[in-house]
This record gives structure tokens, C-alpha cells and sequence, in this order.
């Protein structure tokens, strides 16, 4: 089981670092490095016409983190078994990813 942590907070979803999106899925197809996923879920809160309309009342459930990071250890079956999930503060990419 996942725990998440944000650091990206500048997306709509985050709260005190809690990811507020429901459910969030790294990007990143045949990824060989942090540097090339990303968090789908991501949404800029300068260019976000809704954030007030984001529900911050539950985190991002553990088992909604889905993974498309096939390369990535922690990935299995496409979802993340990583004992700790931490989305970076620049690029809203997944610090966890581990070939």
C-alpha cells in the first residue's frame, strides 16, 4: 500500500500535500527515468477555471494511484506497490519511478 505525497503546489488538487483528485495515474509509457512520467492528474492552478469547484474533502485513496510507468519496479499490473509515492514540486512527475 501507497502512501502519496505532492509536492506540486501549484496543481488544483493539492492540499497541505494531499493529492485531492480522486485518483491520480503516472504517465509514462516505456519510461526509463523520473525525468520522462508525469502525473495525469496534474492541473495547473494558475490556468484552472474550477478550483474552486475541487472536492478537498478525501485524499487520493492509496489503491487509486494507477501506473502506466511499465518500466518502473514498483509497477504491477498497473497499479503501484511502492511503499511511498512522492510527485515532484517542478514537473508534477513521479519521484518514485525506479527502473
Amino acid at each position: 500500500m501507497s502512501n502519496l505525497t505532492c509536492s506540486s503546489s501549484n496543481c488544483v488538487h493539492n492540499s497541505c500535500g494531499e493529492c485531492h483528485a480522486g485518483a491520480i495515474t503516472i504517465n509514462g509509457y516505456g519510461a526509463n527515468s523520473s525525468s520522462q512520467t508525469t502525473c495525469s492528474s496534474f492541473l495547473d492552478r494558475e490556468n484552472a477555471a474550477f478550483v474552486n469547484a475541487v472536492d478537498s474533502s478525501n485524499a487520493v485513496d492509496p489503491n487509486d494511484i494507477k501506473c502506466n510507468a511499465t518500466n518502473c519496479c514498483h509497477n504491477c499490473n498497473m497499479s503501484c506497490n511502492a511503499d511511498n509515492v512522492t510527485i515532484d514540486a517542478a514537473n508534477a512527475r513521479c519521484d518514485t519511478f525506479e527502473p
